[in-house]
């Protein structure tokens, strides 16, 4: 009894000193209702959202013919860029050889891997890839070849298509820090930070669960609320809005009669000469290239 009394007190004692986070964890936080001015959730969806709103209209830009493209076509075309899933993620870990310490950012966004055009639109020469900023230490996520690959989505009961969250962000960015780390440009056991537009679907959270384990990586997760409502929601709405409508107008500014150019075959976007066309269409006179 006396040995039994003993190992209790030192349990109850043990359960009192602080420990450090085990290795592997996953950490959901509150979803964000408003910019407080300090959180960076709001500025790095921000961040991957440019990013691949700009690769695509550089792609656009160059393509034959996008300048014909029916405003029902152009929605079609535009919808991933008004409705998809974007996220940043940030990679940090120590190198154990040398004690230094790197870090690797992720942007991904959900939907198809290149984008849908109608057959009166010719797509440019160059692969669609090409089109993204290039940076040292910043990746264009990719899901890349299921081959070795570990992270998988899971079909949800009741979803009829069992691929429905095959192209998500989360899958694509974990597919591409997986890839890093299986050629060490990424070291394991670091920590990842997700910065999403939206909450993580139970798919997603099951795969990025999965590879916290295995990779004996600490994952928190930070997203913009989901309440159509909230400030938050409604401003990310807003800007995702203005950029593409201002690349619906470029493309308009494009096709305008050459009665109404100042003698150039290609006017800059919103040159003075095509302003009133330009406003015709509903732009608001500022450019995304």
């Amino acid at each position: 009894m006396r040995l039994r009394h003993v190992l209790n007190i030192g349990l109850v004692l043990l359960s009192l000193v602080p420990c450090p986070s085990f290795a592997g964890s996953v950490t959901l936080h509150p979803e964000l209702e408003e910019s407080d001015g300090n959180d960076m959730v709001e500025t790095w969806v921000d961040a991957s959202y440019r990013y691949h709103a700009l690769a695509v209209s550089r792609w656009l830009h160059a393509a034959e013919g996008a300048e014909t493209m029916t405003r029902a076509d152009f929605d079609r075309f535009a919808r991933p860029y008004l409705t998809g899933t974007f996220l940043t993620a940030r990679y940090t870990w120590v190198d154990e050889r040398t004690g230094a310490a790197h870090s690797r950012m992720y942007h991904a966004a959900s939907g198809p891997e290149q984008p849908w055009v109608p057959g009166t639109v010719s797509p440019p020469g160059s692969a669609f890839v090409s089109y993204f900023e290039s940076s040292q230490g910043l990746v264009h996520a990719t899901l890349g070849s299921d081959e070795g690959s570990s992270v998988i989505h899971t079909s949800l009961p009741g979803e009829r298509n069992p691929d429905t969250h095959r192209a998500d962000a989360e899958i694509r960015m974990l597919r591409s820090l997986e890839r890093d780390m299986r050629d060490a440009t990424a070291g394991r056991r670091g920590r990842l930070d997700i910065y999403v537009s939206t909450k993580v679907c139970d798919s997603c959270e099951i795969a990025i669960q999965r590879f916290a384990a295995d990779r004996d990586v600490d994952i928190h997760i930070r997203a913009l609320s989901r309440d159509p409502e909230s400030d938050i929601r409604r401003a990310f709405k807003r800007r995702r809005k203005e950029l593409i409508d201002n690349l619906q107008c470029d493309l308009a500014l494009r096709n305008v009669p050459s009665s109404t150019r100042s003698g150039s075959s290609s006017p800059e976007p919103f040159d003075d000469s095509s302003r009133s066309a330009a406003f015709a269409a509903g732009c608001s006179g500022l450019s995304v290239y």
